[in-house]
């Protein structure tokens, strides 16, 4: 349980437990903030054709970032009006934003739209719904910046290789999740009931959701231009 949930899972292929890839000589890529070797890179690579067809249908303009403000775990997910202020950010700043999702995260989307600036002349629209996997990662894949709660989203950014910062709540690293890419960061804010669980609930335990509700735009941001070297 020392071990990033990624390689829990590579350790059950007999072929990593084997030669070079032993656990044990892993150990320099086990903890934050060390570099992921090449050879344990999560990326792959989006088909041309795909990402192409795929602008044309849903018609976003670039350049872009794309915000994921669902989770499966309600208690994983930052709130509308954080990223109504994140959004209203990166477009101060020239950029378009998109919100992704699944077809049951429409309603958290367009919390997010109803509590943004409406006067931008950057474009911000929900996408949630409209992509399937495979699409999400090609879109992913074009993408200036990606940032999403500890969820797949998160996960799927980083596996198109793009910068992402994952929104950490009731959830912490020490866990073994984190994004797997060198060019990823995590904001998140100390509260001692972090953690509140294995992963994140549909309820806060201590009911104050505290861990997400505190977490200001300015951190997230500030976490934002620290990957981005600003």
């Amino acid at each position: 349980m020392d071990q990033p949930e990624v390689f829990r899972l590579m350790a059950l292929l007999p072929d990593f437990k084997s030669g070079d890839a032993n656990l044990k000589t892993l150990e320099s890529v086990t903890y934050w903030p060390h570099a992921i070797s090449p050879e344990l890179t999560m990326e792959v690579e989006a088909n041309p054709k795909l990402v192409s067809r795929l602008i044309d249908k849903i018609s976003v303009q670039k350049p872009f970032v794309l915000l994921a403000p669902g989770s499966q775990w309600l208690t994983k997910r930052w709130t509308a009006s954080g990223y109504a202020a994140l959004a209203d950010w990166w477009r101060d700043r020239g950029f378009h934003v998109y919100l992704v999702g699944s077809t049951t995260e429409k309603t958290t989307c367009e919390d997010v739209l109803r509590s943004s600036n409406q006067n931008s002349k950057f474009e911000l629209r929900s996408l949630a719904g409209e992509t399937d996997l495979y699409e999400l990662h090609a879109l992913m894949s074009v993408s200036e910046f990606v940032v999403a709660n500890d969820s797949g989203s998160m996960h799927m950014a980083t596996a198109a290789g793009v910068p992402v910062v994952g929104i950490f709540g009731p959830t912490v690293l020490a866990q073994g999740y984190r994004p797997w890419s060198n060019r990823s960061a995590v904001a998140q804010i100390p509260v001692p009931c972090r953690p509140c669980g294995r992963h994140g609930h549909k309820k806060c335990p201590v009911k104050t959701h505290e861990c997400m509700k505190t977490l200001t735009v300015e951190t997230v941001t500030g976490v934002i231009s620290q990957l981005k070297g600003e």
